[in-house]
């Protein structure tokens, strides 16, 4: 059963079971049935025993073990066997085996709500195991499903989040598919069921290809039961056909046939249910004994389904010991349920007659109610105690109206009298009775409303949680862009400070007064971007600065600011035809785009030659940056302008000069591309319209 759908499930087992009638159920113990099953897989860990004792091969000893825990599932014995087996893959240093087992470690804890424990096997399982293969996504799925179960939505939450992001990484179908399956089961335990069947039956074709007996369990169980949820009984059946299908299609594939039984189980539970809603009931009976063909041993969980069920039957009709007998033994495993069980035992002695007794076991219903729901639910809770408390009182008072009309049937005078009397005490018991009822049934209504506010109140803890992470993510994005802009003027400023500090001296006036424009024209830059910073840090596309601009005489200080940073041995050129070129632009911007893609060339380029030219023509200005570097790899000339993006992996920088400098050819209304027709390198070329300013007039009026 998936990690949350327990509480729902039960529901469901009451609903159908609310219809049964025609038919008897066998009443063994739960321990009997326990036992029963335990006993017929004990005969084959005997024989494996035997067969273990007298095997010298490591890698044998492993394969008798593996069918030992396969058999044992759920049984005492489990933990032992895959402890053997556990060192038995240790000595073979087979880490698959090893990574096997931690696994099955993880199953048996969560299926004892041991968190601790899940996550100290989970650690094991991530040390040992790459990111997005299958033992660390099942080894998440079970760290997710037990703390969610232990209340703890906010952590599992986040690390869903995180599994998210790792598996969108490392793009993996199975991997998408499991997210989906835990997300699914989140928007379930929520009940939006809707958008559960819409996830899993997405992706179930990906978990049922994977041929993993656990996954099939997960995926059509999820499946069949958000239908369920939803009414859908038609393709509730729809997936028990095909589950049991591909259950079928493993039983001939599988080295170790006996991991389908839990399988086996699940699929026959889920008609037994679904017979129930079809009125099918000369098949229940006969659908319900078919449990036990499966030979497997049921967990806590599994036989908890199959006892309520089973006194859902018995209530409906009036066997009140044989309820007793199972709700008792529910309620000795003091689990999350107490509620649902005292209820259903309280419902059970009202239609008995026995009111004192269902008082009493519905006011220990709302006190357990009482330690797990909130101050505004305690109210309601509080009436639902006093009405019990009502009842006990008038039960009690109707048995001594009892004692005392026997008592006037002595007198033979009155006796027709006493016989009026005692009929119109009836009726009126009768009729407060079915007051309270009514009454009770309103409180029990009001209830789920406020259960189903708790429900959207969950929601939104989960949405905001999403929110605040993509905030934090948008800032830590945000700071790395100005981190990359202020770098580039700051190290061509400190660069040429250092020029001119140490060869002042000796050099003619022209040099300096070149040195120092190009400090000036860098720092503001900086001060520009600084106070565009301050101006609007939330806007990354601000008001563009028009100016009349000589665009060559921009592109030869960049070129002269970027020099240093050109290897020793490559050439650097300028090839423009014109000596002026005047249009109207942004010449910060253009001389911000322009630094990144030399500074881009200088970087990749080691020999050879970098060329920066400028060319003219009725529409465009176009500015081309080509280099004899190590080029674009093919098929990655457009996504090389995504942010973090880089050439080379192994290169330094942020990979964010190319994604600032496309969103600035974009806000000039220009294009920003990669040359693919040139091979022996890269060249980047720019088209700057020759009337921006009439564009960015007519865009406004437009808006």
């Amino acid at each position: 059963m998936c990690f949350h759908h327990i509480s729902r499930f039960f529901t469901l087992l009451i609903v159908a079971a609310a219809s049964l009638s025609g038919f008897a159920v066998n009443m063994p113990t739960p321990t009997q049935i326990y036992e029963q099953q335990c006993g017929k897989n004990r005969v084959a860990l005997k024989t494996y025993s035997k067969q273990l004792s007298a095997t010298k091969s490591l890698r044998d000893k492993y394969a008798i073990l593996e069918r030992m825990a396969a058999v044992s599932y759920n049984m005492p014995e489990e933990f032992d066997v895959n402890t053997q087996r556990l060192n038995v893959a240790t000595q073979l240093r087979n880490n698959s085996y090893e990574l096997d087992c931690y696994l099955s470690f993880c199953r048996i804890y969560s299926e004892q709500d041991n968190r601790q424990k899940v996550q100290q096997w989970a650690e094991k399982i991530y040390a040992n195991s790459k990111a997005g293969t299958y033992y660390w996504l099942m080894a998440n799925y079970y760290e997710i499903g037990v703390a969610y179960w232990a209340g703890d939505m906010r952590s599992a939450w986040s690390q869903l989040q995180r599994l998210g992001l790792d598996v969108k990484r490392h793009n993996t179908p199975f991997g998408q598919a499991l997210v989906a399956l835990i997300t699914s089961e989140i928007y379930s335990f929520t009940s939006q069921d809707n958008k559960a069947v819409t996830m899993i039956d997405d992706y179930l074709d990906v978990l049922v290809k994977q041929g993993n007996p656990n996954l099939l369990m997960l995926a059509f169980s999820s499946a069949v039961s958000y239908h369920f949820f939803n009414g859908d009984y038609q393709n509730a059946g729809y997936y028990i056909r095909l589950w049991e299908k591909e259950v079928q299609k493993l039983q001939t594939k599988l080295d170790i046939p006996e991991q389908l039984r839990e399988n086996l189980w699940t699929i026959e539970m889920n008609k037994a249910i679904l017979l129930s809603y079809s009125n099918s009931y000369d098949k229940l009976n006969d659908a319900i004994n078919r449990l036990w063909d499966c030979k497997y041993t049921p967990s806590k969980w599994n036989l908890a389904q199959f006892l309520l069920i089973r006194a859902n039957i018995n209530y409906h009709h009036g066997n009140v010991n044989d309820v007793e007998h199972d709700i008792n033994y529910l309620l000795q495993s003091k689990d999350r349920f107490t509620h649902e069980y005292l209820t259903l035992l309280a419902q059970t002695y009202h239609s008995a007659g026995m009111y004192q007794q269902s008082a009493l076991t519905l006011k220990k219903a709302t006190n357990v109610l009482r330690g797990n729901l909130n101050e505004n639910l305690l109210r309601e809770i509080s009436q639902y105690g006093q009405l019990s408390k009502q009842l006990s009182k008038d039960a009690e008072n109707d048995d001594a109206r009892l004692r005392d009309a026997h008592t006037l049937h002595v007198a033979l005078i009155i006796a027709v009298a006493i016989i009026a009397f005692a009929v119109l005490v009836l009726v009126g018991i009768l009729y407060r009775n079915i007051k309270k009822t009514r009454r009770l049934k309103k409180l029990n209504a009001d209830l789920k409303i406020k259960r189903e506010q708790i429900s959207r109140l969950n929601t939104n803890l989960v949405n905001a949680i999403a929110e605040e992470e993509e905030s934090n993510r948008k800032k830590n994005e945000f700071m790395a862009n100005i981190s990359h802009e202020i770098r580039t003027p700051l190290n061509a400023i400190v660069g040429f400070s250092e020029i001119l500090s140490t060869s002042i001296i000796g050099k003619d006036e022209f040099d300096n007064r070149e040195f120092t424009e190009l400090i000036r024209s860098n720092s503001d830059l900086m001060l520009k971007l600084v106070n565009q910073i301050i101006d609007t840090p939330n806007d990354t596309a601000s008001e563009v600065n028009l100016e009349k601009t000589n665009v060559v005489e921009v592109a030869e200080k960049v070129l002269y600011s970027t020099e240093a940073l050109v290897k020793e041995g490559v050439k650097v050129i300028f090839d423009c035809p014109q000596k002026q070129i005047e249009i109207f632009t942004d010449r910060f911007r253009l001389q911000q785009l322009l630094t990144n893609l030399l500074g881009n060339a200088a970087k990749f380029t080691n020999e050879g030659s970098i060329t920066l030219s400028i060319n003219l023509n009725d529409v465009f200005v176009t500015f081309a940056v080509t280099d004899t570097g190590c080029g674009i790899k093919p098929g990655k000339e457009e996504s090389i302008f995504g942010q973090f993006e880089k050439a080379d992996e192994t290169s330094q920088g942020s990979g964010l000069g190319l994604y600032i400098s496309r969103a600035i050819s974009r806000t000039l209304l220009g294009e920003l591309y990669v040359d693919k027709t040139y091979t022996n390198g890269a060249r980047f070329v720019f088209n700057h319209p020759i009337d921006l300013e009439q564009q960015l007039e007519r865009k406004e009026v437009k808006a």
